[in-house]
């Protein structure tokens, strides 16, 4: 390839790079200073072959949505009637969370149930984030 050949290639490939950066940058939220969100959430509880339980047959009152600030390690929980399948926390401060929903036993104790840590971002004041579903798997097996 001659330098002019050489030079070309090395234009395009900062021009695609910088296209490129701008893309990401888009891409990715930035989160705003101040304000708060909420994060809404579904779940279904199954024994251990999968099946699906009502939370009366495993045993639950109550699921704990257990939102953890990544930035201040600030833990802020909600707990939320086991029956209704969906909910909601309340207002959180704006920024990158990792959330785990635990099955509550009726009464108090230790988890029947909890699920793996997911991560998802608040990042528009008044927003509300859907993180879908979560599948609780208990030991209970019939």
């Amino acid at each position: 390839m001659s330098k002019s050949g050489t030079k070309a290639a090395a234009a395009v490939t900062c021009c695609l790079l910088g296209v490129l950066g701008i893309a990401l940058a888009v891409a990715a939220p930035a989160v705003q200073a101040g304000g708060s969100g909420r994060f809404e959430m579904a779940w279904s509880v199954t024994d251990a072959g999968g099946d699906p339980l009502s939370c009366r047959q495993a045993g639950a009152d109550e699921v704990e949505v257990l939102a953890t600030s990544v930035a201040t390690r600030q833990a802020y929980s909600a707990q939320l009637k086991c029956k209704a399948g969906e909910g909601a926390t309340d207002a959180l401060p704006l920024g990158d969370y990792s959330v785990v929903v635990s099955l509550l036993p009726a009464g108090s104790g230790e988890p029947i149930a909890q699920s793996q840590p997911r991560s998802a971002t608040l990042a528009v004041d008044g927003a509300t984030v859907d993180l879908g579903s979560f599948q609780l798997q208990t030991n209970v097996g019939w």
